[in-house]
């Protein structure tokens, strides 16, 4: 009778151990969670746009730079790089999460769990390939973001899974300190993060010929909009959960 007792105690003790273990993990992912929608919301005064940078950047200029009448550039952007050397600009996807800060680091793993001040955040930071040009004049530019489980970050692009919405939303913005460029969003790809020709950089015509081609045949949807060797690419990447080490890409002509 006493070991029943004791083992009943014991199944009580490690059920209710359990409980609190699980209620713990649950409360450090909340804030974790939390914490991202601070950082994002502390970033919003320097959305292109959006003229509350002013009063934190103390700038008077609240119109864009223009050339006879068009927009060459983005007063925002030059404020948030004054604060956050790193940065590069700002990249919005209408109609989906995406729309936050990017920077470019020394290496490919500083910014996946920092925030733009270097301090560690889970939800991390987008960011362009350590190799590309700033100024987007390499052939495949490419931009990494976390596949939060919140829909933060480049979860957001799970949406262009749908055909229908495919079809419909094929249009983004990055915002640079001297240039906006539209984005005509073209492929949408599930593929191993170990296919590196989707993360190449080619200077020739023969290898950009190649990654087109390869762009195609994995793009799960393609749009037909007559891309070629002398365009200049986008390419955002994210964690897929399809297969071991999938890997989402949705790619776009500037």
């Amino acid at each position: 009778m006493n070991a029943r007792w004791l083992i009943h105690r014991l199944l009580i003790a490690a059920l209710i151990a359990t409980v609190i273990l699980s209620g713990c993990a649950l409360l450090d992912i909340q804030h974790r969670y939390a914490a991202g929608e601070r950082v994002a919301e502390g970033l919003s005064v320097y959305k292109p746009g959006d003229k509350n940078w002013i009063a934190a950047s103390g700038s008077e200029d609240t119109n864009p730079p223009r050339n006879d009448g068009v927009v060459t550039g983005t007063p925002e952007i030059g404020a948030l790089r004054e604060v956050y050397p790193n940065a590069v600009g700002w990249l919005t996807i209408p109609h989906t999460p995406v729309d936050y800060p990017f920077a470019q680091a020394e290496n490919n793993r500083y910014y996946l769990d920092r925030d733009l001040d270097g301090n560690y955040l889970a939800a991390g930071t987008l960011f362009m390939d350590t190799d590309n040009a700033q100024d987007f004049t390499d052939f495949n530019t490419i931009i990494y973001g976390h596949h939060m489980k919140d829909g933060s970050m480049f979860a957001g692009l799970d949406s262009y899974a749908d055909t229908d919405f495919f079809s419909t939303h094929t249009k983004g913005t990055i915002y640079l300190e001297d240039t906006i460029k539209d984005i005509e969003i073209f492929a949408y790809v599930i593929a191993s993060a170990n296919d590196v020709t989707l993360y190449e950089n080619p200077t020739d015509a023969r290898s950009k010929l190649k990654l087109l081609t390869h762009i195609r045949d994995k793009a799960r949807i393609y749009k037909e909009i007559g891309v070629n060797t002398e365009d200049h690419l986008v390419t955002l990447s994210t964690c897929a959960y399809e297969f071991k080490d999938a890997r989402l890409l949705l790619i776009g002509r500037l």
